[in-house]
């Protein structure tokens, strides 16, 4: 039924452009204002002279002619530590500056000789040819005190500081410095070589954990003399940066919930953030990093946004107002709003179908589109609503299918995901979908699975029934939620649907396969946990696992009789 791209841009076009008659309660959002967080500083300008200091700006140019290799590469240190600069070519003249994560900018001079730190600072550094600079580097170096002198792991480690203190709410955003250890299957202290080292920001989230002792945070890596992006690769994941660091607290004394929910959508074919555990230590106000400043065991998590190894669209301009750039690519999310966010009312079907939250746009973000953009996306969730209600699952006003406007294979497996976890906030919360030019609309990735399977959420506490709704109406009823009671309404959804299940049952979301990823990522914790319990006063991290291995056990053998023995395994009784 699929139609072809430039039959459903014109469709769509003519539908959005409809009068109120065309279709009740259809028209396009408000854009927000947007924002700039900081601002760019000539990382030449200086406010302090002297002798061997640069008093002034200093032409920028291309790289090419070597970069700056410090020795140590950043890091910890115990007591003092010298630090030497050598260009990587032999030539040029070496610059240098120090300052705390705050600033972007210091006075600086020319290096001559190895230099002593003994608190900890942020070095930034330049290879100056011709009197010209390539670009200002900087690496962090933090004090350890010497408690934690004989400290180790085998996880991971990442450590962040910042002269200031940490953040206080989710509109506050504090520059850290920002390093990462990378245990490489052995062990490692705070004083080990790092894999990465500079700076950057760090802003609580999550709508109700912000407020939590263990809080999550999104994490931004910054470039040495501005607040742009420092992509870079972390832990073996793909170079960005931006990044989340996940805090498993008490719904999840487990740690492994969303990492697991995530692997198992990489497995089927779904792009989900990719993972990987880590031990935190924060220190704030300029200390040396102590015992007290560990935080325990995290998940640090690929940010859901647009980039080639994340989730692939073509990159929108507001710029792109004709077809077919009009088109994508755009990822949107059903979720609680921040306070300064909007949300478009769409795909309701004037009222027929139930929606808690709007949709709102995540990249580009709503201040970055344009009406008619925003105006597109309406248009095109309102054909899909309609399409889900209509006899012949037909929008009227657009005459689109809805297989002309959905990507059904995506919306089956995303919702076998959050079914196989029991989810309880599936779809409704954290419901991300994606479109790509001239694509049609993607479910996901995934997300946000810390109260699922058997966590201290009593909503995911039986492995059987397929949501909670026997227990509360508070959680998403997965079969009638949204677009997806329209969608089991069609037969042939609902045979494609409970075929795959089929399929992935015996495949990656075996019992036997889903088990091996829970014992491979208790084994990583193994260690951490227990220092983690300690510091969190949590549950024992052995029967978390256990108490998740039995109830994914339980779960998948409970789906596979109810697809066996009903015809129609919705109504498969818990």
């Amino acid at each position: 039924m699929n139609s072809a791209p430039s039959t459903l841009l014109a469709l769509l076009l003519i539908a959005c452009s409809g009068t109120s008659e065309d279709r009740p309660g259809a028209g396009p959002g408000d854009a927000g204002d947007g924002g700039n967080e900081g601002g760019d500083t000539d990382p030449g300008d200086t406010d302090e002279g002297g002798d061997g200091y640069d008093t002034g700006p200093i032409e920028q140019v291309p790289g090419g002619d070597g970069e700056v290799i410090f020795e140590p590469d950043g890091g910890g240190f115990l007591y003092e530590v010298d630090v030497s600069l050598r260009s990587s070519t032999g030539t040029g003249e070496l610059w240098y500056c120090l300052a705390p994560p705050t600033e972007d900018d210091c006075s600086f001079r020319e290096y001559d000789e190895p230099f002593e730190l003994d608190e900890s600072m942020v070095v930034h550094a330049q290879l100056r040819i011709g009197g010209a600079a390539d670009e200002t580097v900087a690496r962090a170096f933090f004090e350890v005190d010497d408690e934690l002198a004989d400290w180790d792991t085998n996880v991971p480690l990442m450590v962040l500081w910042s002269d200031d203190d940490k953040p206080s709410s989710t509109s506050d955003r504090v520059p850290f410095a920002v390093t990462v250890i990378d245990a490489d299957g052995g062990r490692i202290g705070l004083t080990d070589e790092p894999e990465s080292s500079g700076r950057g920001r760090i802003r609580l989230r999550g709508s109700s954990s912000s407020s939590f002792s263990k809080p999550s945070y999104d994490l931004e890596l910054w470039a040495a003399d501005s607040d742009d992006d420092r992509p870079e690769e972390m832990l073996g994941m793909p170079k960005d940066g931006d990044w989340v660091l996940y805090g498993p607290y008490y719904y999840d004394d487990g740690l492994i919930r969303n990492a697991l929910a995530y692997q198992l959508s990489n497995d089927v074919g779904r792009y989900a953030s990719r993972t990987r555990f880590v031990e935190v230590f924060l220190a704030e106000d300029g200390r040396s990093v102590r015992e007290r400043n560990y935080m325990g065991v995290y998940t640090l998590v690929e940010e859901i946004e647009r980039g080639a190894d994340r989730v692939d669209v073509t990159e929108l301009t507001p710029d792109d107002v004709d077809q077919p750039e009009l088109t994508g690519g755009y990822v949107f999310k059903r979720d609680r709003p921040d306070d300064d966010d909007s949300s478009l009312s769409c795909g309701s079907a004037g009222g027929a179908i139930y929606f808690e939250y709007g949709l709102q746009a995540v990249d580009p973000e709503e201040h970055e589109l344009v009406d008619v953009q925003l105006s597109y996306v309406d248009g095109l969730c309102d054909a899909l609503g309609y399409a889900t209600v209509s006899d012949d699952f037909t929008d009227p006003a657009s005459g689109l299918h809805y297989t002309d406007i959905i990507d059904v294979d995506s919306f089956i497996d995303h919702h076998i995901i959050n079914v196989i976890m029991k989810n309880p906030d599936s779809f409704r919360l954290s419901g991300y979908l994606h479109k790509d030019r001239d694509g049609l609309i993607q479910a996901g990735p995934v997300w946000d699975f810390d109260r699922a399977s058997a966590s201290a959420d009593y909503r995911s506490s039986y492995p059987t029934w397929w949501d909670a709704w026997n227990q509360t109406s508070d959680c998403t009823p997965v079969f009638e939620y949204g677009w997806y009671e329209g969608l089991f309404n069609d037969p042939e959804f609902s045979d494609a649907y409970w075929t795959r299940f089929e399929e992935l049952l015996d495949g990656p979301l075996s019992a036997e396969a889903i088990d091996a990823h829970i014992v491979d990522m208790a084994d990583q914790l193994d260690e951490a946990a227990d220092r983690n319990a300690d510091t969190w006063s949590s549950r024992n991290f052995d029967d978390e696992t256990a108490l998740i291995r039995d109830w994914m056990q339980t779960r998948v053998a409970w789906i596979g009789d109810c697809i066996a023995t009903y015809e129609n395994p919705q109504s498969c009784p818990g």
